[in-house]
């Protein structure tokens, strides 16, 4: 089923509303990179982490979702991935949490819910020792 379709159908049924507020934006790196971000809704955040080789894409469907149901939505390109910056090295999970950190530090998040999928979800747990967790509520 098209993309289209199936939110024309939820939203017909009352299972989907788009959200009122969307942002594309960049994020700066501690070492100069920009990494693009979709922020979308309003409420308690929830930031996704897509895997490798995808992009922030990935989360289309749930993100549309999520903020009608009254969440902040926030799906970022991984460095090298989707519209971020491409550098040929900066690959290890402690860059990839620094850059997760980045992301939540500069637009401000607080009682987040991390959600990561596959490398995405090592990510978060890398991020999470390394910060204390400030910031994040679940994971």
């Amino acid at each position: 089923m098209q993309r289209r379709t199936l939110l024309a159908s939820l939203a017909a049924a009352g299972l989907f509303a788009p959200a009122a507020r969307a942002e594309r934006g960049v994020i700066a790196t501690r070492d100069g990179y920009k990494l693009a971000y979709l922020d979308r809704g309003s409420g308690r955040p929830v930031v996704l982490v897509h895997g490798w080789s995808l992009s922030s894409a990935i989360w289309s469907l749930q993100t549309d979702w999520l903020a009608s149901r009254g969440l902040r939505v926030v799906a970022y390109d991984r460095r090298g991935h989707g519209d971020s910056d491409r550098p040929s090295d900066g690959y290890d999970m402690d860059m990839l949490a620094s850059d997760l950190a980045a992301v939540l530090e500069q637009l401000d998040l607080h009682d987040v819910t991390l959600v990561g999928h596959s490398l995405g979800a090592g990510e978060d747990a890398r991020y999470l020792p390394r910060t204390g967790g400030r910031r994040v509520s679940r994971a």
